[in-house]
């Protein structure tokens, strides 16, 4: 089912970088990016700098997927075939979640743009949102709303992110909404990993298992087990299961 708040992004409009930060967009290939950063560390030209890095990053992981067809369409894990430390990253994430690599794609996209800006500019905090899939580091507290659908919980509940538990990734996957392939139905599965191609394919994985609003509790344990998982949080209608060391919050309608 396609939601026109997520295919127009119009959920961004409701994103606040804080007095403290400055926010743009990057756009290239499939990647949509929405990258707030600190405002002393600001700079105009960011946004065309940031499009270049994507055009660069996309260079060099379809040059590997071209080379190395099974990468593109495998729902279980492969092994990397060289030459892309991107593709590396991403074989990687899928190994830890036992799904394919693409289901990183995103995650380490917002992640390497993270540091890039960081390494670059000079950033003292940078946060990166990459089509629900987000890199965080700050350095003072912020919360997250969840985007998820048709729920009646969609943007009403969210996590409480600590500036000292980051950098951190935070990441969704849903059923329900945008065009990522999912073989489950929840609304929104997410998970918090510190690293964000591993959260994204985690995220994946656990949504996969969310058939009925019954599942959500499993998914969130499951997902806990995981090592360096420090939060989970599913939706599914008008049920919801959250645990970890993220505190939930709850919005005003």
């Amino acid at each position: 089912m396609e939601n026109k708040q997520y295919n127009n992004r119009t959920y961004r409009l409701c994103h606040s970088g804080g007095r403290s930060r400055r926010s743009f967009c990057a756009k290239f290939r499939k990647s949509d990016l929405w990258i707030a950063v600190d405002a002393a560390s600001y700079d105009p030209a960011m946004s065309r700098w940031t499009v270049e890095l994507l055009s660069r990053m996309w260079t060099e992981l379809e040059g590997y997927m071209a080379a190395n067809e099974e990468f593109v369409g495998a729902l279980v894990p492969v092994p990397w075939g060289g030459g892309s430390p991107l593709a590396e990253w991403m074989c990687q994430a899928g190994e830890v979640a036992g799904i394919g690599p693409m289901s990183a794609v995103a995650g380490a996209f917002a992640q390497r743009v993270g540091e890039a800006l960081t390494e670059r500019w000079g950033c003292h905090e940078v946060i990166v949102e990459n089509g629900g899939d987000i890199y965080v580091r700050i350095e003072s507290d912020c919360d997250i709303s969840i985007f998820a659908g048709t729920s009646p919980l969609s943007e009403r509940v969210g996590l409480h992110i600590p500036a000292a538990m980051t950098p951190l990734g935070v990441c969704t996957s849903s059923g329900t909404v945008g065009p990522s392939l999912s073989l489950g139905r929840g609304d929104a599965m997410v998970v918090a990993h510190r690293d964000t191609a591993v959260a994204d394919s985690l995220a994946t994985a656990f949504c996969n298992r969310i058939q009925s609003p019954e599942d959500v509790a499993e998914a969130v344990n499951g997902a806990l087990a995981v090592e360096g998982v420090v939060g989970a949080l599913a939706i599914k209608a008008d049920k919801m299961a959250v645990a970890g060391e993220l505190e939930l919050r709850i919005f005003k309608a």
